[in-house]
């Protein structure tokens, strides 16, 4: 699978993952007029700590993931393979966080959870792909070749 097609695909993947935000926005906007729990409530009060503790851990942990497996990658023939896994995986862990927190909005109607969304959607606008970026991405091959080389 040469870069461009891999390119291609996964920016497919973060275009239906970004079709999904606004599906799911779009669908309890229409449904959920009201809040299903009040904010003081202990069920509200723990929803809240979920949706902004899964946003603060799963946003730097989906990322230092995403970087420690792609330094033990080897080669470059098994790497796109693997590439499009972890980046799936880590499109996951983020995408996931922006449409609890969407959801969470909804059913709490709490500003806060708007928040989180945003900043899960931030960290989310940050991992879509590029020709540039994985190029960078593959560019370990290269250091690990030389450095090979020099020892």
């Amino acid at each position: 699978m040469k870069i461009d097609n891999l390119c291609k695909s996964l920016q497919l993947y973060y275009y239906l993952a970004f079709l999904l935000f606004f599906a799911v926005a779009f669908l309890f906007s229409a449904f959920i007029k009201n809040p299903l729990f009040e904010l003081g409530s202990n069920i509200a009060i723990i929803l809240q700590s979920i949706g902004i503790l899964y946003t603060i851990i799963s946003i730097p942990l989906s990322l230092w993931l995403f970087n420690q497996k792609l330094k033990k990658l080897k080669t470059e023939t098994l790497a796109q393979n693997f590439y499009k896994r972890i980046w799936l995986l880590r499109l996951i862990f983020i995408s996931f966080g922006v449409i609890l927190n969407v959801l969470l909005f909804y059913i709490l109607k709490d500003l806060s959870m708007l928040y989180a969304a945003a900043i899960a959607a931030i960290a989310f606008i940050f991992c879509k792909p590029t020709m540039i970026k994985i190029e960078n991405d593959f560019s370990i091959f290269d250091e690990q070749n030389e450095q090979g080389k020099e020892e």
